[in-house]
């Protein structure tokens, strides 16, 4: 079968024939337009505005990288003292607990109670039996 246009025709038929179409088809229009090509090309304020455009992008993106790294520049500031604080914390804690033990000792305790309260252990003390 031999397709021409939107019917079937056998090849062995005897009233095939062969339709010749044309391959190109002319097309009548106006003159040559002189500004075909102009489009195509880039005007001077075209490629003004891209490029302005590209800078703007560009700035904003170097904008908001710099916001982010001072911001993380100020976090680890922050971080920093924040740790040298604890040392420094720690070590005073460390000195007040060494402090704390010094001033609760048993001998420390007894003689402030002894001079200062007049306080004496159980087993110095006076006993008076009554018969």
């Amino acid at each position: 079968m031999v397709y021409v246009g939107s019917t079937a025709k056998r090849i062995d038929a005897e009233t095939f024939e062969q339709v010749q179409a044309p391959l190109f088809t002319t097309v009548e229009g106006g003159k040559y337009d002189k500004n075909f090509h102009r489009v195509a090309q880039p005007s001077l304020w075209g490629v003004i505005a891209y490029v302005a455009a590209i800078a703007l992008v560009l700035f904003v993106a170097g904008g908001i990288t710099v916001a982010v790294t001072s911001g993380t520049v100020g976090r680890l500031t922050s971080n920093k003292n924040t740790q040298a604080q604890i040392v420094e914390l720690k070590e005073l804690n460390s000195e007040l607990r060494m402090e704390r033990s010094q001033l609760t000792r048993a001998d420390r305790i007894s003689d402030i109670a002894e001079q200062n309260l007049g306080m004496v252990y159980a087993s110095d003390a006076r006993t008076l039996d009554i018969d």
